[in-house]
């Protein structure tokens, strides 16, 4: 299974959420990949309650029609920490 984590970079660098996060879905047996997202410092015009939606909108979902994929995708944003449980065995 695919997790796919939306995150920005700062000054050039992920989001240092993103890491830990990553390690997380890793360690659990997930594939990962990180799709940047916007930044609000250089996206004024996007207010923090919108910057989700866009991220998934413009971002993810373009990246997901191109994918061909049989064992189903989880999107996650880069603060995201899961529990043991949720395995892709037990998904």
């Amino acid at each position: 299974m695919l997790v796919i984590i939306m995150s920005y970079k700062k000054n050039g660098k992920w989001n240092e959420m993103k890491e830990i996060s990553e390690k997380r879905f890793k360690q659990l047996g997930y594939r990962v990949k990180t799709i940047e997202g916007y930044n609000l410092k250089q996206h004024p015009e996007i207010k923090p309650n919108q910057v989700v939606y866009l991220n998934f909108r413009d971002k993810v979902l373009p990246y997901i029609n191109k994918l061909k994929f049989k064992d189903g995708i989880l999107v996650a944003e880069d603060d995201a920490y899961i529990s043991d449980k949720l395995t892709p065995k037990f998904l």
